[in-house]
């Protein structure tokens, strides 16, 4: 058994401990998406409570039954340990007497007494029924003037602690503090010295000072890591990560993996990535193959080997060929290595490894492997493969996460199976036999959006009806904003400008703050520009900016304004739009690239050189490049500088080798490296550009419509091609 703490001290434990796993780090938060692995939980191990005489999940139930809540009763007491169990009785017997059930109490005072006097702590249990409400409640003036004077006359370490709880519990922590600062040079126990760092702020030094003295001290494994725990959830952490890599291994199994855990806490924490991997190997290692949590450390190692540290294939190698590697073992090695190589873009190796794991292991699919299965299908463009996944973990009762319908979502809206997609999506979600409850509307909205974006109004129709039942689909006000919008969208795309005027003023009256409001000024603005209005569509703009004008979408607005009105003609005004968005904002690259454009069409050659160049040197997103690149060689091309043409031309040359993989902008560009190849008087190569443009544009958009741009460049390249007359 392990250290009996006493009732006193649980109380003061519970407060900073009770339902607080050991705080494991999330592997790869900020560092992409490792979808198939999670960080291991504690191990039972460092549950403190069930190795000590009064469990503190127990304890919180006494707290919530003299609150006037109900308690969360284990359902088989058999489960507990016989200490655990006599104060299970307790707990009984105290709601018993709560309810004013006499003779149950009674029953069970007598059974908690018994128990924990065959156990040794019988006086504790009964003083603990004279005396329950003086521990679990704060106590009066009186209580803690009582126990003061009951110190002072037995002069006990018992007696001690309670005093010093008692003040703290009653809002006289300082008092408590300085009663034992008086005493710490003589005091020895562990328990009490471990009271007092309860007794200071968690972020003092005064705290730490205390908490590590129990650590390095000799005193029982469960106050030792409930030290360590609370050492953790100190802010910083540095300076405890090298207190703790200093420490030597303590010859405690428990113990030692505590600490083990602590340093791999902080060295995740503080992306000491080559000490976590150690650390993570030697818990996999030296786990029992029977634990589960053997698989939880593997995976964390796995992570730390092949993302964060450069990767040794040997270990893993050696791993594979090592005669204990059982089947489950060898099966998260390859599903690592798959999201590995998912992840580094590398789909076909990806595959590769994930054939290695043979079929599926279980039905449904865990939910990690799931994801990565499906997002490695899509990658490799099997669309059937995710389907059938997600179809066959549905259809077992454990409904995909939310995330990874999303995303099988937008794949598929962008793919020919679009409508068969989506008419699934409304069976299940909104059909005779629908999903769990919580997912009806959020489901039924997606299937709703999708069905208007696709055109098929009648299931847009259906769907508006279904989810309207408030009895089959409960919407929370964020859910009913999205419905609202939605329907908006349905009355722009049968052309009912009445009913869209009605649904704006009802959505931005019901939900004036709410995303769903601000959205629709953005989709009404397009669909009125859509038909035509453009006075109207920059009305929606400017409404937007008047009431939400301090908004994270304040650029946002800006410049679609300034898009719309240079779509218009008044490049002018546009210009003035785009200076009022600042560099750092989410629509800073974009207003730059606008800028460039407006004012070369301006003929502004100096001015629109400058933004393409102060975009470019801002580090944009790299979707911004090739068109900032472009516009630059345009300016430059007009510069009778030789060396401004040949920075044009070899800008050009860039932008020709490798095309952005929009098919329009490729043809743009190569039009304009003919035309500066022409200049420079070599048409051969002039030519050459000319033909390998056209010809890829039509091969890429054979079978498809070609946008009116793409119609202009196309008519541009061919005549240029086109002999002369």
């Amino acid at each position: 058994m392990g250290h009996r703490f006493s009732p006193v001290l649980c109380i003061f434990l519970g407060s900073h401990l009770c339902g607080m796993d050991f705080p494991m780090a999330k592997m790869g938060e900020g560092q992409g998406d490792p979808s198939f692995m999670e960080a291991p939980p504690a191990p039972q191990a460092l549950d403190i409570s069930r190795t000590r005489t009064v469990s503190l999940p127990l304890w919180a139930n006494f707290c919530t039954i003299l609150s006037g809540g109900r308690p969360e009763l284990p359902e088989n007491g058999a489960d507990l340990s016989p200490a655990d169990r006599a104060w299970l009785y307790a707990l009984e017997a105290t709601a018993a007497e709560r309810d004013g059930s006499a003779g149950l109490a009674r029953e069970r005072w007598e059974m908690a007494e018994g128990t924990a006097t065959q156990l040794g702590f019988g006086e504790e249990m009964k003083e603990f029924r004279a005396n329950g409400i003086a521990y679990l409640l704060p106590p009066s003036d009186g209580s803690v003037e009582r126990m003061r004077r009951r110190w002072e006359r037995r002069g006990d370490r018992q007696n001690f602690k309670r005093y010093l709880v008692s003040l703290a519990r009653s809002g006289r922590e300082m008092e408590a503090r300085r009663l034992l600062e008086r005493h710490l040079d003589t005091i020895e126990d562990p328990e009490l010295i471990l009271l007092g760092a309860l007794l200071w702020p968690e972020d003092s030094e005064q705290a730490a000072r205390l908490l590590r003295q129990v650590l390095l001290g000799d005193g029982p494994t469960d106050l030792r890591t409930a030290a360590l725990r609370l050492l953790l959830r100190r802010p910083g952490g540095e300076e405890l990560f090298v207190f703790l890599v200093g420490l030597p291994e303590p010859d405690d199994r428990e113990l030692r993996n505590s600490l083990r855990l602590a340093r791999l806490e902080l060295a995740l924490r503080h992306g000491h990535w080559h000490l976590a991997k150690s650390l993570a190997a030697t818990l996999f290692h030296e786990t029992p193959a029977e634990e589960k949590n053997r698989v939880k450390f593997l995976r964390l190692w796995l992570w730390l080997a092949l993302e964060q540290v450069p990767t040794d294939y040997g270990e893993i190698a050696t791993l594979l060929r090592r005669p204990d590697c059982a089947r489950d073992l060898r099966r998260t090695v390859h599903l690592a290595l798959a999201d590995h190589y998912r992840r580094q873009g590398n789909s076909s190796l990806a595959q590769r490894f994930l054939e290695e794991c043979g079929p599926p292991g279980a039905d449904p699919l865990d939910p990690e492997e799931l994801a990565l299965r499906v997002r490695i299908a899509f990658a490799n463009g099997q669309l059937a493969i995710p389907w059938g996944l997600l179809k066959c973990a549905w259809n077992s009762g454990r409904p995909p996460p939310e995330e990874l319908f999303l995303e099988a979502n937008g794949a598929y809206m962008d793919s020919t199976l679009a409508h068969q997609w989506n008419r699934w999506l409304a069976e299940i979600f909104a059909g005779p036999s629908p999903c769990p409850s919580q997912l009806h509307s959020w489901g039924t909205l997606i299937a709703l959006h999708n069905a208007i974006l696709l055109g098929d109004l009648q299931m847009a129709e259906r769907l508006s009806f279904a989810v309207g039942d408030s009895e089959k689909f409960p919407l929370g006000r964020e859910q009913s904003a999205e419905l609202q919008l939605n329907l908006i969208r349905l009355a722009m795309a049968r052309g009912d400008d009445r009913a869209v005027r009605e649904g704006l003023n009802l959505l931005r009256e019901n939900f004036p703050d709410g995303d769903g409001a601000m959205d629709s000024y953005f989709v009404a603005s397009e669909y009125f520009e859509s038909k035509g209005a453009g006075e109207a569509a920059l009305d929606e703009l400017r409404a937007f900016l008047d009431r939400y004008g301090e908004s994270e979408r304040r650029s946002e607005a800006i410049f679609q304004t300034a898009n719309l009105l240079a779509a218009h003609g008044n490049s002018a005004d546009a210009l003035a739009a785009l200076a009022d968005i600042g560099p750092d904002s989410p629509y800073g690259w974009r207003g730059r690239l606008l800028e460039g454009d407006l004012r070369r069409m301006r003929r502004e050659w100096g001015a629109a050189e400058a933004a393409y160049r102060s975009l470019l040197a801002a580090n944009p997103p790299d979707c911004a490049i090739p068109f900032a690149r472009l516009g630059l060689a345009k300016c430059l091309l007009i510069n009778p500088s030789p060396a401004a043409r040949r920075e044009a031309l070899e800008t050009l040359e860039w932008l020709s080798a490798e095309p952005a993989s929009n098919g329009d902008f490729a043809l743009e560009a190569g039009y304009a490296l003919a035309l500066a190849l022409r200049r420079e008087g070599d048409w051969g190569r002039a030519r050459q550009a000319l033909e390998k443009g056209v010809q890829s544009y039509r091969h890429e958009r054979k079978g498809q419509a070609i946008s009116a741009k793409g119609n202009f460049w196309l008519s541009a390249s061919e005549s240029l091609l086109r002999p002369g007359p």
